[in-house]
């Protein structure tokens, strides 16, 4: 009887054991591209814009993303990121509510024109309005870093422009 308790959870602890190995693996390896190819479809059928994507890391243990080098549109970007990091609450998982422990945004760089017939540029990343509620989430620590904004009014002659950086702030709760 001993042995075959024993035998039965030798079974159940190698069955722990792959499955663990097998989340391991999948988040190292499979979940970047999930992120790739899932943004990339977001952009292209919402926004009809293609969406450039650096490499991704996601760490299984922390449930955490790092994307480097976000471009949209990727021909002629109005919208860069140089690092954006997002740390998901494990907690999160169970309370049906989004919790970011942190979300760090580094390098953004915006290109705000406002055209001649005074539309502005951005209203084109605008994806249609979502049916529904809004979602809730809660982060608990935003942060830009290093951005950059650049205004363009091509409405007159000179087509005037500025450029506001460095531009950074920390967003809590």
């Amino acid at each position: 009887m001993a042995k075959r308790i024993l035998k039965i959870w030798t079974w159940v602890g190698l069955v722990v054991a792959l499955l663990f190995a097998g989340y391991v693996v999948a988040g190292y390896t499979v979940v970047p591209g999930l992120i790739r190819s899932q943004a990339v479809k977001w952009a292209d059928e919402k926004l009809q814009k293609r969406l450039a994507l650096g490499e991704i890391r996601f760490d299984p243990f922390r449930l955490a993303v790092d994307i480097e080098d976000i471009a949209l549109p990727a021909e002629a970007p109005m919208v860069k990121v140089g690092d954006l990091r997002v740390d998901l609450s494990f907690l999160s998982l169970f309370t049906g509510t989004p919790r970011f422990n942190g979300i760090s945004v580094n390098r953004p760089w915006v290109s705000a024109v406002l055209n001649p017939d005074g539309s502005l540029n951005l209203a084109e990343l605008s994806p249609p309005p979502s049916e529904g509620p809004t979602p809730k989430l809660v982060i608990s620590d935003l942060i830009v870093a290093n951005g950059e904004i650049s205004f363009a009014d091509h409405r007159h002659a000179g087509r005037p422009d500025k450029v506001l950086k460095p531009l950074g702030f920390r967003l809590r709760d």
